[in-house]
């Protein structure tokens, strides 16, 4: 997945969402072929409510944060994670077209990347998609760690959900986002330690559980 691999020390805060990267967004997917027109409806639904930098191996990346009370309406675990490249956004700064990237995970956007380390402006209408293309995310992670998992275990685990995140020395693989607390996680390592990731504040919290009961009840973890 293109979260592969990140260091927390390299996040950034959360923010709100603009209304620019909104409509940035509505205004490329409505240039798509219609299969992806669907996509829209979670901008329209007011999903998409934060977005964070430092998330990821891909330059410049944005990760969105959602409204906890809508998102299982859109979330489909089971979908594979996909990325559409190779579209062409003018800044109007550079006069130049910057490369867009947009990001989908188990149904939902996840994030974007517009390609520039300079200060940028979009022009929100000049929009290029003509040589856009879907390229499909493989698990590479999950393939590394499945063996860890019985077949209770990975019946609930989405591959397209791990990915290997670096604490320092150690190596932890998030397996799913935590419910209400936007960009913590629940985690485990190679020796199928289980772990409660936050950030704000930074901890890692090492739980006494099975991970089945994790996974299935995504339990209160401010206790």
């Amino acid at each position: 997945m293109w979260r592969s691999i990140f260091n927390f020390q390299k996040l950034k805060k959360i923010r709100t969402v603009e209304q620019w990267e909104l409509d940035l967004l509505k205004n490329t997917l409505l240039k798509l072929p219609v299969s992806y027109h669907q996509l829209i409806e979670q901008i329209d639904a007011k999903l998409i409510k934060t977005v964070q930098a430092g998330l990821g191996n891909i330059p410049h990346w944005m990760t969105f944060g959602f409204d906890k009370e809508i998102v299982s309406k859109y979330d489909r675990p089971r979908d594979a994670s996909f990325m559409l490249v190779h579209i062409q956004v003018f800044d109007i700064i550079s006069q130049k077209y910057l490369e867009y990237k947009i990001g989908c995970a188990s149904g939902t956007l996840a994030g974007y990347s517009i390609n520039c380390n300079d200060p940028f402006d979009i022009d929100l209408t000049n929009i290029n998609t003509r040589y856009f293309q879907k390229r499909m995310l493989v698990p590479d992670q999950y393939n590394k760690i499945k063996k860890l998992f019985t077949t209770s275990e990975l019946k609930l685990i989405n591959p397209s959900d791990v990915y290997a995140v670096e604490l320092g020395q150690k190596k932890i693989y998030h397996l799913t986002d935590l419910k209400g607390n936007d960009g913590d996680f629940l985690g485990i390592d190679d020796e199928k330690n289980i772990y409660r990731i936050t950030h704000d504040p930074f901890e890692i919290k090492l739980l006494d559980i099975p991970l089945v009961q994790a996974l299935e009840e995504n339990i209160d973890f401010n206790r």
